[in-house]
């Protein structure tokens, strides 16, 4: 029997991987990152003769978990390749765990904290909810430690969260990698090794420097990369997780303005659209001889549209900072379009919706701007005398978030006029109910039609079809037409000398009928 209903399963999101652990030389060859140079030649010889008689070897320490082991001839060859070279040795040992991977599987961040828990009971500093003590000095083993607990964390939140709901396990893994960008003992423990290993070449100070001002940008990468996939999708609320986390991980301000460039000037352009969008009817050509009723239905649409974008404009400015120069601009020109639709509604002889919506202008407007200039000289035409008020930049991100969250507006603005017609937004918003319900309402009676003609035709025998063949029928039929011309030259009789006689030459009429003349001087015939 068929099964009709299948078993429910909770969706989980796709695991994520952090390539610079999980294509990581070390881990390629199956040792640890405080591997001497004859350890690895050791491993790559037998590696190389299992791949040769077909065996693929596995090892305790590969936490197979993080991702798949590449352990093909060509992997293990490019592993020797990079650990050959000082610098980028140093930044295998960067990515790879120095004491022992953890060999249980994670399966979810509740055990992949208690991992990383485990991990720093050995090292001797203060806890993570607290500052650092001043000249406290860690061990090669505590500084390893520590070095190990932050990949742990980090690569497991990579494949366990990739889409950083995991906040406060997130802002934990960014506060151990702080630390270790801060512990000298860690930076100088990679050079002590290649010293340790008998290198051919060790790696320098100078080499190490570089790869510690390097790396944030690779620890951080996923976080930001998410935020631009997130700011291209539409989806500025995850870019603004991933930016709080970011913010709160003590990147440096070059780094955290790149990627600010790169992710929050992509959502200002889209808000900016999506506002000229919302305000598009409002003193368009030939809206001036529009009739009031109708202009100020065509205004009552613009604001229900500005209040479908204003949710989307708390998550910029929590996305960009409300302080910040982004944000500014963006509320700056939604200042301008509602001063712009305040206007109409006056003309509309509509007072208190245009004083509402003028009130809300001035909450938008940045200090010293423009705008609200504008915005307080239009206030004084409505009868309301302000003036402008010194707002710090504290107190402006407070205004403009109440502009943001407020729930609410007065039940007697906004109100349609029947006078004045059905806007273009007004005719989608109502009809689209009725149109649904038209809808429904014809399936159901198809449905109903099928199910009676069938209840109707039911005792009547079906008719046979033949079998439909899946696979296509191709017929040959060759012709073939063969001339074969079959000439044989028969030789000519011999003659009674066993000669053949030679061929004789043919004649015309004209020379048979004349005579031959006689030949005194030949030969008689005997």
């Amino acid at each position: 029997m068929i099964r009709l209903f299948k078993k429910r399963v909770e969706w989980k999101p796709p695991l994520g991987l952090f390539e610079p652990a999980a294509r990581d030389a070390f881990r390629a060859l199956g040792l640890g990152a405080q591997a001497a140079q004859r350890e690895v030649f050791d491993a790559a010889s037998g590696l190389r003769l299992a791949l040769k008689v077909g065996v693929r070897k596995a090892f305790a320490s590969d936490a197979a978990w993080l991702g798949e082991v590449a352990r093909k001839e060509s992997d293990v060859r490019d592993a020797v390749g990079r650990l050959s070279e000082p610098s980028q040795r140093a930044r295998e040992r960067l990515y790879w765990f120095h004491l022992a991977a953890p060999r249980a599987a994670v399966s979810n961040v509740a055990e992949l904290t208690a991992a990383v828990e485990e991990l720093l009971k050995g090292v001797p500093f203060a806890p993570l909810d607290s500052a650092d003590e001043e000249g406290l000095r860690l061990t090669d083993e505590a500084a390893a430690a520590l070095h190990d607990a932050a990949l742990l964390a980090l690569a497991g939140l990579v494949r366990l969260d990739p889409t950083l709901f995991e906040v406060e396990a997130w802002a934990r893994a960014f506060d151990l990698w702080r630390r270790l960008f801060e512990c000298e003992e860690f930076w100088s423990l990679l050079v002590a090794l290649d010293l340790k290993g008998d290198y051919e070449q060790a790696v320098t100070f100078g080499e190490v420097a570089e790869l510690r001002r390097a790396a944030p940008r690779t620890v951080y990468g996923h976080a930001a990369g998410r935020a631009r996939d997130a700011v291209l999708r539409g989806d500025i609320r995850e870019a603004a997780r991933a930016f709080q986390l970011l913010r709160g991980a003590g990147l440096s301000q070059t780094l955290l303005r790149e990627y600010e460039e790169e992710t929050v000037g992509q959502a200002e352009d889209k808000l900016k659209e999506e506002l000229d969008t919302a305000f598009v009817w409002v003193g368009g050509v030939g809206f001036e001889q529009k009739p009031a009723p109708e202009r100020r239905n065509y205004c009552n649409d613009a604001w229900r549209r500005f209040e479908q974008v204003r949710p989307r404009l708390a998550d910029f400015a929590r996305l960009a900072g409300v302080d910040s120069f982004y944000a500014r601009r963006v509320f700056e020109h939604a200042a301008s379009k509602l001063l712009k639709l305040a206007n109409t509604f006056e003309e509309a002889h509509r007072s208190d919706e245009a004083l509402f919506v003028c009130y809300t202008a001035r909450l938008f407007a940045p200090p010293e701007s423009e705008e609200l200039s504008a915005v307080l000289a239009k206030l004084q035409t409505l009868g309301v005398s302000e003036e402008a008020d010194a707002r710090s930049p504290a107190e402006y991100g407070a205004s403009v978030m109440t502009a943001l969250t407020r729930e609410r507006v007065p039940p007697k603005l906004f109100q349609d006029d029947p006078k004045g017609g059905k806007t273009f937004d007004g005719v989608m918003r109502k009809d689209n109910r009725a149109g649904c319900l038209t809808s429904a309402g014809f399936w159901l009676v198809m449905v109903c039609v099928g199910v009676g003609v069938r209840a109707c035709v039911g005792d009547r025998p079906r008719p046979t079809y033949p079998p439909l063949t899946p696979l296509p029928a191709i017929n040959f039929r060759p012709n073939l037409n063969y001339n074969v011309n079959l000439n044989y030259n028969i030789p000519p009789p011999l003659n009674l000398r066993g000669y053949t006689d030679p061929p004789r030459a043919t004649r015309t009429p004209r020379e048979r009928r004349r005579r031959p003349r006689a030949n005194s001087n030949a030969a008689p015939e005997p």
